[in-house]
């Protein structure tokens, strides 16, 4: 066991939260939809660009692979984290802000 900071750049800010206090709720509603192992959940917050790329169905069954995978699946154990952030900055017209939290991997 050790514990590491981990980052988060969460570019769904993008059109969603306008405010830290708004930023605050979808981060819980992120990291909640995390713990309860939500993939639909999760890939509603992701930023609409992302889609591009990837579908919603290859988003959820990858993290579906990551998460219920036995040898080495992703659990967030404690149902509520501390998050520290930092402030939302604004690049080329979109709103960007760094979320930290200590996280513990096992």
């Amino acid at each position: 066991m050790k514990n590491i900071v981990y980052l988060f750049l969460l570019v769904f800010l993008n059109g969603y939260s306008q405010t830290l206090e708004q930023l605050k709720m979808e981060t819980k509603t992120f990291y909640d939809a995390h713990y309860n192992m939500d993939f639909d959940g999760i890939a509603a917050l992701y930023h609409p660009g992302y889609f591009e790329k990837i579908t919603k169905e290859e988003i959820t069954a990858k993290l579906d692979e990551q998460f219920q995978n036995d040898k080495t699946g992703i659990r967030f154990v404690f149902p509520t984290m501390n998050f520290t952030f930092g402030t939302i900055q604004e690049i080329e017209g979109k709103k960007y802000c760094v979320i930290y939290l200590k996280i513990r991997i096992e």
